[in-house]
């Protein structure tokens, strides 16, 4: 009984620290499970523009991704994503805000601390690079300005940090996840305008991780 005690509390150890790396862990890594770890995440945005020349607050939105992990060694993964993310503004005074809609590819790594026998805290950090979908500036009493028909208006890709932190617990053979991150571009959003604007997101999301392939 000790010994086998000790070997499932090793197992639940190896897998936590294993995959459960960043945003969500792909699967719950046990020698019967699934090889190969898939991620659906989702969750509000909370986005706002970083500049000097005028005011803006906090637009919400949403995004939606799916991701995979591949360990490194015991302790670490990478973890590449692929997510639809709308960021963007509301503007003070004016009562508009604009909407960026991008697809996004971060590549995160990070490690999982397991805290008791099944609970696992998750952080992660990497590099994103995003393309830009659309751009629709609202403002109201008036229609929707396609702001993406201007080049020199809202740039094609911008490129940024990732980081995240969350708390992620087996389900049968399943793993569900809930946490919070941050998104920092560090490209000017707007072609030939200067001013340093540049977007800030932060968000919730919530995960679930399973595995395809069998083993």
């Amino acid at each position: 009984m000790g010994r086998a005690t000790r070997q499932t509390r090793q197992s639940v150890r190896y897998s936590g620290g294993l995959l459960a790396a960043a945003l969500a862990v792909g699967m719950w890594t046990g020698p019967a499970h699934a090889q190969f770890p898939l991620t659906v995440v989702a969750g509000p945005t909370f986005t706002s523009i970083a500049t000097d020349d005028f005011d803006t607050s906090s637009k919400t939105g949403f995004f939606v991704g799916v991701g995979t992990a591949f360990p490194i060694g015991e302790r670490f993964a990478i973890q590449p994503f692929l997510a639809y993310v709308q960021k963007g503004a509301a503007f003070d005074g004016s009562e508009g805000e604009d909407t960026y809609s991008y697809l996004e590819i971060p590549v995160l790594i990070g490690t999982g601390f397991p805290l008791g026998e099944s609970l696992v805290l998750a952080v992660s950090a990497g590099p994103q690079v995003s393309f830009n979908l659309s751009c629709t500036e609202t403002v109201p009493g008036e229609p929707d300005f396609d702001c993406k028909d201007y080049s020199d208006y809202v740039g094609g890709t911008d490129f940024g940090l990732v980081g995240n932190v969350g708390l992620q617990f087996p389900v049968g053979t399943s793993v569900l996840g809930v946490g919070a991150g941050v998104d920092y571009g560090f490209k000017d959003i707007f072609e030939e305008i200067d001013g340093g604007y540049k977007n800030r997101s932060y968000y919730l999301w919530v995960s679930y991780g399973f595995g395809l392939g069998g083993g």
